[in-house]
């Protein structure tokens, strides 16, 4: 039902302090879980009583009542950092996080998550002998793979054997998109790869990710 003040005050009629404390707090507890479904009227809510957004500069993340949107603080990340096959070897245990690369995010409820991500890596052909020279790069969601996401990059040669550097249209680019319906608290999306290649620097790296409740 509706609030209604346990004491009305008329004209004339002494204004008790204790009367007024108590519709004050009657109120509160109205407003603070005792609204029902019945207490709504047809179109009650317009856009000014939806509280505004707020955004962290230094995660570059904006928090909405119907959203969550995040994305880099610098746009794009020039030379994020490398993987490589001393520690992400192809045919090893597995493949391993790239430092720098995850994000770590917090719903507060169910969601729709849209993620986007764009890299351009740079797979140097320096291996040891007999190493396979190519690096594999992937994604997890909360530790698990997502299998259709990954891609293959054979090494690059940054001089040919002219001494003249490749044009840009010989680096390829790594960009994904990918939808998950994610449950409310914490999640992270980590950037993994593996390599038979000593050093795969990490270029232009961007990502956006959009979370609606």
């Amino acid at each position: 039902m509706s609030y209604i003040k346990p004491h009305s005050f008329t004209p004339g009629t002494l204004i008790e302090a204790a009367k007024v404390q108590e519709n004050n707090e009657a109120l509160q507890t109205y407003v603070n879980g005792g609204i029902v479904a019945g207490d709504f009227g047809n179109n009650w809510v317009e856009a000014f009583h939806v509280m505004k957004g707020l955004y962290f500069p230094f995660t570059n993340q904006y928090e909405m009542e119907s959203c969550e949107s995040m994305g880099m603080p610098d746009y794009p990340v020039y030379h994020l950092g490398y993987f490589g096959q001393q520690n992400f070897k192809i045919g090893g245990s597995g493949r391993g996080e790239v430092p720098g690369a995850g994000i770590t995010f917090h719903l507060k409820a169910d969601a729709q998550v849209f993620f986007s991500i764009s890299l351009s890596p740079r797979p140097l052909a320096i291996g040891a002998a007999g190493a396979v020279d190519q690096a594999i790069i992937g994604l997890r969601i909360n530790g698990a793979a997502i299998n259709s996401l990954q891609n293959n990059f054979a090494g690059q040669s940054d001089l040919s054997s002219a001494g003249a550097i490749p044009g840009v249209y010989r680096r390829r680019t790594h960009t994904v998109q990918y939808t998950a319906a994610l449950s409310k608290g914490d999640h992270t999306i980590s950037l993994v790869g593996q390599s038979g290649i000593i050093s795969v620097p990490i270029k232009f790296y961007n990502y956006t990710l959009q979370a609606f409740y």
